[in-house]
């Protein structure tokens, strides 16, 4: 906690937070902010969020203690990146560099879940380094249905041969996805979309943080995310993994027998045409 605590403090008090009374020239009223509240709360319950906006204090602090009282104690490490980094060149982050340390001493399997994953040819050759010695790697990320964001969707669809001929199992969540995980409202016109960024290296240790394996997390982003040595936790998290590549919940990347990128695959075995994955994103017949 101490670690978070210090981090939070080091943003707050950089010359990149700027209080928005700052630069507000006029604050709204208590009748506009009631306003605005109110409209927050009309959208919110539109949208089919399934968590209470307010909640009595009583009820709160009940099941915080619950949480609490499920708690597994594990050593860990808070990983961040400097606020400073918004304004200095550099190739590589804090992150990274530990991800990247952390991925080359795995023996078994290295697990991957990665709303945005858009791997260099370096990152791919450090793959097909560790499925050369017989690791398993495997990644779930969006689909083109359930990326929320196109541009960042097409970046790695550009990677996905390069990925499957380095020995990476690959799977895309399914728009429709069976899998049970928490409401999230980036979407879109898809009731699912992946949201968590996580690694469990060889179900002992696991990453869990805002970082994505994309450039713009590794060299531009200023993210946080916490290194938990847990074989307990590590394999809560694989098991959640796994939930995440069951059948009816994503679809399987696979080559096809001209060793060209097949595209995503229900894993029923049908293929999920692109037509099919346009009128899911633009909701067009």
């Amino acid at each position: 906690m101490n670690q978070l605590s210090a981090s939070f403090d080091l943003f707050w008090n950089s010359e990149w937070a700027i209080p928005v009374g700052a630069i507000m020239k006029t604050l709204p009223t208590e009748k506009e902010v009631e306003a605005l509240k109110r409209r927050l709360e009309a959208n919110i319950a539109a949208s089919g969020y399934p968590y209470p906006v307010d909640e009595h204090l009583a009820a709160l602090r009940s099941r915080l203690v619950q949480i609490r009282d499920n708690f597994i104690w594990a050593p860990g490490r808070v990983l961040v990146e400097q606020p400073s980094r918004v304004h200095t060149e550099r190739n590589s982050g804090v992150i990274s560099a530990a991800l990247g340390k952390r991925a080359r001493e795995v023996e078994h399997e290295l697990l991957v879940e990665s709303p945005y994953f858009i791997l260099t040819d370096q990152n791919i050759e450090g793959v097909r380094q560790l499925t050369a010695r017989g690791v398993k790697v495997r990644v779930l990320t969006n689909s083109a249905a359930s990326n929320d964001v196109i541009a960042a969707h097409a970046g790695y669809a550009n990677t996905r041969k390069q990925l499957l001929e380095a020995g990476v199992e690959l799977y895309e969540l399914q728009p429709d996805t069976n899998m049970k995980r928490r409401w999230s409202l980036i979407a879109g016109k898809s009731r699912a979309a992946l949201h968590a960024k996580c690694l469990v290296f060889d179900r002992r240790s696991v990453f869990i943080g805002s970082f994505n394996l994309d450039p713009r997390s590794t060299a531009l982003n200023t993210e946080i995310g916490v290194m938990i040595d847990s074989p307990e936790i590590a394999n809560q998290v694989g098991a959640l993994m796994d939930e995440g590549i069951a059948p009816g919940s994503a679809f399987h990347v696979t080559l096809d027998k001209n060793n060209d990128c097949s595209g995503p695959r229900r894993l029923t075995g049908k293929k999920w045409s692109t037509t099919t994955t346009l009128r899911q994103v633009f909701g067009r017949g």
